[in-house]
């Protein structure tokens, strides 16, 4: 029966027996005899390793709880900023919402954190809808295009676009977009990230091939631009939910618009034919404006309405109600009655000064007649009692009225005198005379007419709801 040699005495440094672990031996030492000094050495050699063994054991079992605490650790996460953190546990999503910062999980391959950018991307679609060679460079200016394109279209070649009127149009686009906070997971499942860009652009393509056929040739040029790409930016999005992708468009950008290169000189003739037909008719609507402002000042509108209603009336016979009207027409452009609905308003301009005018002309020539007829029936008067005086003083008076013209000329001849021929000029003095007369006429009616101008322009400047 085997046996373990005698322990040393108890030296106080020396392990206690409970502490050391014992295996089986695979070699067994017998002694036999007294101690003797070599054996007593031995002895202290097998304590050393023992404690070395035990030294290490130490370290082995720090280590085997390092490893294990680094173990447990490493599904500690950090989530940046501009990311998203899904937890997997076991293969299956636990949470995909992870905002940023430090996020735990199982260590791998039990479980892991993905992150996901939420950061936006830029891509630029110039080639599928673009005609090629059609200049130096696709972002040249117009002018550039129709010198150096080409006036024919190669449908293998060039991209193009097609209205719904059936025109040929050319576009560049430029896409901006991000994975969606809200659906990282879904991304995290349906999109392979070299995949992303070209399923992106497939959805920008086919969001502007369905606006574009929606809108007409000059709808696409112009200013439709912010409906166009509404609607392209609609479709786009609306395809990339359908597909389940995660992704969100955040900005849709139609940079570049053409018609083929042949075809911008006559595109342009046509715009400017029509920027010209719309200057006309704002011009002619401002004209308008203001002959009805310089007519009837602020009256104008109510005017117009009360004219036509007249001329209903009095179309349809019913002369009463015509008259009525009249009378308002009357009323309102003399300036004696408001304008509708604004008391204290009342129309000017030349229609109320026509009435005015025509009103002095009839109180005088009423004043005129008045006189004449008075006159007349004194000379009448005056002629049945005494008919040579009256005739005697009317030919005197006329006689003179002739003689006092500024183009007859009066000679004195002798009281004997029986024949007489004279042949003169007209009196020079005279003649300058009278020119200075009908230059100084004309200059008064040229200030006179100065003057109506100048007050019809202030007539035109007053606001409409000011009165005269």
């Amino acid at each position: 029966m085997s046996q373990l040699p005698p322990l040393p005495p108890d030296d106080g440094d020396a392990p206690s027996p409970a502490l050391v672990r014992r295996r089986p031996a695979s070699v067994q030492l017998r002694q036999s005899g007294p101690t003797t000094v070599e054996s007593a050495g031995g002895d202290q050699s097998s304590q050393a390793l023992g404690d070395a063994l035990r030294v290490v054991y130490r370290f082995l079992q720090f280590g085997m709880i390092v490893l294990v605490a680094v173990f447990l650790l490493s599904g500690l996460k950090s989530v940046s900023e501009g990311e998203r953190g899904i937890r997997l546990a076991f293969g299956k999503v636990r949470a995909d919402d992870l905002t940023p910062g430090f996020q735990i999980s199982l260590p791998r391959p039990m479980g892991d954190i993905l992150r996901i950018k939420t950061s936006n991307f830029d891509v630029t679609e110039d080639n599928q809808f673009w005609q090629a060679g059609s200049g130096p460079s696709r972002y040249a200016d117009d002018a550039t295009l129709m010198r150096s394109g080409r006036n024919n279209l190669d449908p293998i070649q060039d991209g193009f676009l097609l209205t719904g009127d059936l025109g040929i149009a050319h576009a560049i686009v430029r896409v901006t977009y991000g994975r969606d906070q809200e659906k990282v997971a879904q991304f995290a499942r349906q999109v392979h990230p070299d995949a992303e860009r070209s399923i992106v652009l497939g959805a920008a393509r086919r969001g502007l091939v369905r606006a574009t056929a929606g809108a007409s040739i000059d709808q696409f040029r112009k200013d439709e631009q912010s409906v166009l790409e509404a609607e392209a930016w609609r479709i786009a999005q609306k395809t990339l939910d359908d597909m389940q992708t995660g992704l969100q468009i955040r900005s849709y950008n139609v940079t570049r618009k053409m018609v083929p290169a042949g075809l911008i000189s006559k595109f342009n003739e046509v715009e400017a034919s029509v920027n010209l037909a719309r200057k006309l008719i704002v011009d002619a609507e401002q004209y308008r404006q203001a002959t009805l402002a310089g007519t009837a000042g602020p009256a104008a509108d109510e005017a117009l309405a009360l004219i036509d209603r007249f001329d209903a009336l009095y179309t349809a016979g019913k002369k009463d109600e015509a008259d009525a009207v009249l009378a308002r027409i009357d009323g309102l452009l003399a300036g004696r009655e408001p304008v509708d609905g604004q008391p204290g308003v009342f129309a000017g301009g030349k229609a109320t000064q026509t009435i005015e005018v025509a009103r002095s002309e009839r109180a005088r020539a009423v004043t005129r007649a008045q006189g004449e007829a008075a006159q007349f029936a004194a000379k009448l008067t005056a002629f049945r009692s005494n008919p040579g005086v009256v005739l005697l003083g009317d030919w005197a008076d006329a006689f003179a009225s002739f003689v006092n013209r500024d183009n007859v000329q009066v000679f004195m001849l002798p009281p004997n005198a029986t024949a007489i021929d004279l042949m003169i000029n007209r009196d020079p003095d005279l003649q300058k005379e009278q020119e200075q007369k009908a230059a100084m006429l004309q200059q008064i009616e040229i200030n006179k007419k100065n003057l109506q101008d100048l007050r019809d322009q202030e007539l035109k400047a007053q606001p409409k709801t000011e009165g005269n």
